[in-house]
């Protein structure tokens, strides 16, 4: 499932205009990514959390060549699955 796809799925089980769903989407996963940027955690009950992690910085080499690459520290964006999603993925799939 695309975005799109989401948009359309939800406009239908709202039964709200595509146009204002997209809008609330949109919001939506703005909001989430500025709050990520602040270095907040973003939970949604019965759902995950999002939250920046911090990556060390690392020495790689590449297989091919077997060159030897820096990888820089970063910060990444993550998400962790909470124990009622988890069970319900589970028990359609486990």
């Amino acid at each position: 499932m695309n975005k799109s796809d989401l948009v359309k799925s939800i406009s239908q089980e709202c039964m709200i205009p595509i146009k204002t769903t997209q809008k609330v989407l949109d919001s939506m996963l703005n909001l989430i990514t500025e709050a990520l940027l602040r270095g907040e955690v973003v939970s949604l009950s019965n759902f995950g959390k999002f939250f920046a992690k911090y990556s060390r910085g690392a020495v790689k080499s590449v297989p091919s060549t077997a060159l030897r690459v820096s990888v820089p520290p970063k910060f990444v964006p993550k998400f962790s699955a909470f124990r009622a999603l988890k069970r319900r993925f589970l028990l359609n799939f486990g």
